[in-house]
């Protein structure tokens, strides 16, 4: 008797190959709106390190990844001097450098590249927590 083994279809097989590292849109809300996605930018995360932006912040960082729990530090700042002073989306205004943290779940297996929601904070006022949910675009060259 012969058993043919059945091969596992295209979503099986990237769920089992997909890794964190790649291109990424963030989506994130804002303290002055009620929509979770009133923000976007472009993240690249790489061996541990983020590094992206938006059209008026840039971003760099470091992320871990324990099984599907994701953490990250980073520091965002206001890029060009000609925007004046930016309000960001936690409310302040001005063009200072702020330190953020994010805590969330990766999902691998999520039918598209793979997701990340969570929460981001400023790291000088935890209590202020934004929806933040992150798509992946497309794998690392």
């Amino acid at each position: 008797m012969i058993i043919e083994q059945q091969q596992p279809t295209l979503p099986a097989l990237w769920a089992n190959n997909m890794s964190i590292e790649g291109m990424w849109a963030a989506y994130f809300g804002d303290v002055d709106s009620r929509n979770p996605s009133a923000n976007s930018g472009i993240l690249v995360l790489e061996s541990g390190r983020i590094f992206g932006g938006d059209s008026l912040m840039a971003y760099r960082g470091r992320y871990e990844l324990d099984g599907a729990h994701v953490t990250a530090v980073a520091e965002t700042w206001a890029y060009n001097a000609s925007h004046g002073l930016v309000t960001t989306a936690f409310g302040s205004i001005g063009n200072q450098r702020i330190d953020i943290e994010l805590d969330g779940a990766y999902f691998a297996d999520d039918g598209v590249l793979g997701s990340i929601k969570g929460t981001v904070w400023q790291k000088a006022a935890p209590e202020r927590k934004l929806p933040i949910h992150l798509m992946k675009l497309d794998e690392l060259p």
